[in-house]
């Protein structure tokens, strides 16, 4: 994994962010990686709830497509390969 991705996903930095879906969505592609499906899940539907209530809207693309992709336990995020760069 690449430092900065690390850097972007820390939880810190999400929620400093809460409506940065880029944020939301490195964190939910690092946490899957590093084996913690269902905590990378669960930011999802916190977010989507919180963008229609306070702004109206639906989550983007770029935040939604790394949902199903986990869902889907996508290959394409690289679970196996990043197992070895995950903080403990």
């Amino acid at each position: 994994m690449q430092p900065n991705l690390i850097e972007s996903a820390r939880p810190g930095r999400v929620a400093a962010y809460p409506f940065r879906e880029r944020f939301r969505a490195l964190q939910m592609v690092a946490l899957y990686r590093c084996g913690r499906q269902a905590e990378a899940l669960a930011g999802f539907p916190q977010l989507r709830v919180r963008l229609a209530s306070e702004l109206g809207v639906d989550p983007s693309p770029q935040l939604s497509l790394p949902y199903q992709a986990i869902l889907r336990a996508g290959s394409a995020l690289g679970r196996d390969s990043g197992l070895a760069a995950c903080p403990t």
